[in-house]
């Protein structure tokens, strides 16, 4: 995830929300943002892999320090930002969820071992090959579209 901020901040709470309620799901994590200068561009590793720290509406106990595995589907990564002021900024960002594997269709050969000779050899861009031509669907993309997230 890369970020950046316009102003200072002190610190910025990472949580999930459900992309069509908002309503928060879990709790990632805090940056303590003494050393984030604004109007530049930071890049944070492994922020969401699907899990989370469930919020527990127990005020004496807000974050479980269960980890859960959030079910498949679309999700907001949101970040709440507070200034020494104690002024709060939001900003979010789209997350997906899908873990079933694309279809894949074979529009020459099937899958398997194949055993080749050089009558099965084409030339297609400026190569001489066997070339093997398929098709990739992934209904997640369908998903990406709607949310008119760049590909």
């Amino acid at each position: 995830m890369d970020f950046r901020l316009k102003s200072p901040m002190e610190t910025i709470d990472v949580i999930v929300t459900d992309s069509e309620t908002d309503k928060p799901v879990g709790y990632l994590g805090t940056l303590f943002a003494e050393e984030i200068m604004p109007d530049q561009t930071y890049f944070l590793m492994n922020v969401f892999q699907g899990m989370v720290n469930p919020f527990t509406d127990d005020p004496n106990n807000p974050i479980s320090e269960e980890v859960i595995v959030l079910p498949e589907g679309d999700y907001h990564i949101k970040m709440i930002g507070v200034d020494e002021n104690g002024e709060m900024y939001t900003g979010h960002d789209f997350a997906l969820i899908d873990n079933k594997p694309a279809e894949m269709s074979f529009n020459d050969y099937e899958p398997g071992v194949i055993e080749v000779d050089e009558s099965m050899y084409t030339d297609e861009d400026g190569h001489h090959a066997l070339w093997v031509h398929t098709n990739v669907y992934d209904d997640a993309i369908d998903v990406l579209k709607r949310k008119r997230v760049r590909l």
